[in-house]
């Protein structure tokens, strides 16, 4: 029997709908200029998620950031948060078959030219930097419709939303419980597969160096690429200079091969991934979710 949503989850899942309603009503430059507002409110009422972002950056660039600027990103953090909702409920009139190529430059085309070649299909692994959600909608709209592994929202309510939202755009979502026998149906008809890798794996995660840190991540992406010798692309949808623009910036492929060690090639691969998301971050790090306790578990002494 479905449970019945708590009043704080109808609650939650009313303010999404009016600040969706209230995005489109607005000109998009004033929509723009909502959801900034909305993340700087964010940045100060929200003291907990405030101190973890701050101190994360501290960590990740020691001597190289102040307090001061450590705070001002983490400020434009909540702004992108703010500024993800608000492209998103955009995203459902502007783009198109036609039309997502006027706001959408895929740059490295030429990398998911030659994965397309191999009739392998393959696997595309991105980061909650920028607007990720641009990178499963341009995939769609390009010709590759993507399986993407998602854990459900607490808030069954908004999890309901965002999943309707995917689903418009292309997307088959497939939740993480259980999900390996379908991914692997999914690759034998030589299919596209699509992960978030850097968020903390609370267990059964390997431990690669993360901007100087043991990061425990997901190793299910490359017990994957090994066992099927799919290629791995990484795609990082970067937020450009004027309105409604991306960047979708492709890197790889990530080397898959066996050595005959198992559980070392596992760790070589992961690593390999995650070091390519920490350049990328480093490069834009205030469109990075450094609000999340990415670093939380950490190895058994």
């Amino acid at each position: 029997m479905t449970r019945k949503p708590k009043p704080l989850a109808y609650a939650e899942y009313i303010v999404v709908r009016l600040l969706v309603t209230a995005f489109l009503a607005a000109p998009l430059r004033a929509s723009l200029a909502i959801a900034r507002s909305i993340g700087w409110l964010l940045y100060h009422l929200d003291r907990r998620h405030r101190q973890v972002a701050i101190e994360n950056l501290l960590k990740a660039f020691p001597g190289q950031l102040s307090q001061c600027e450590a705070e001002k990103i983490a400020k434009r953090v909540c702004q992108n948060m703010a500024l993800v909702a608000a492209e998103m409920a955009w995203a459902t009139r502007l783009l198109g078959p036609r039309t997502w190529q006027r706001y959408i430059t895929v740059e490295n085309w030429p990398l998911i030219e030659a994965m397309r070649t191999q009739g392998k299909g393959g696997i595309f692994l991105t980061a909650h930097v920028g607007n990720w959600e641009v990178v499963g909608i341009a995939a769609g709209l390009a010709g590759f419709p993507l399986h993407s592994v998602a854990r459900p929202l607490d808030n069954e309510l908004l999890d309901e939303h965002v999943t309707r939202f995917r689903r418009r755009n292309g997307q088959v979502l497939v939740p993480r419980k259980g999900a390996l026998k379908k991914l692997l149906t999914v690759m034998k008809s030589n299919g596209y597969l699509a992960f978030l890798i850097d968020q903390n794996e609370r267990s059964g995660g390997v431990f690669v160096d993360f901007f100087g840190r043991p990061a425990s991540t997901v190793k299910s992406v490359a017990v994957m690429a090994l066992k099927m010798q799919a290629p791995v692309l990484m795609a990082f949808a970067i937020r450009e200079p004027g309105e409604f623009r991306f960047r979708v910036f492709i890197d790889g492929p990530v080397p898959v091969e066996h050595t005959g060690d198992k559980e070392r090639d596992i760790e070589r691969i992961t690593a390999d991934y995650t070091k390519r998301v920490e350049r990328i971050v480093r490069q834009y790090p205030d469109q990075w979710l450094w609000l999340h306790r990415r670093w939380k578990t950490q190895p058994t002494p």
